[in-house]
């Protein structure tokens, strides 16, 4: 689902799967450190329901004071210019359909 079409030169992907090959969540949290060093501004995001099998990937519920808030797994993209034109993806790796 886009958000919006970044204006792009050239641009790199950097992406970052979480999960049992994200060593220390070394690979996330430098996609995050990353997009915020940045400013970059999530832009697209993918439907998760043709890539995840949701019996082994279940979304996590937290309490945010009385009420149950549901966070389904995610993967968005999100766009900077600056040093140079970048994508950054940071999701959980795709179960289904590579």
């Amino acid at each position: 689902m886009w958000r919006r079409r970044p204006t792009l030169d050239k641009p790199i992907l950097i992406a970052a799967f979480d999960g049992w090959n994200d060593a220390g969540d070394a690979a996330t949290w430098a996609v995050r450190h990353l997009a915020q060093r940045w400013d970059a501004e999530t832009f697209a995001e993918i439907d998760p329901e043709s890539f995840y099998d949701f019996s082994n990937l279940r979304p996590v519920v937290e309490l945010d004071g009385d009420q149950r808030v549901l966070h389904w797994p995610e993967n968005a993209f999100a766009s900077t210019n600056e040093p140079r034109s970048l994508v950054l993806l940071q999701g959980i790796e795709p179960q289904m359909r590579w």
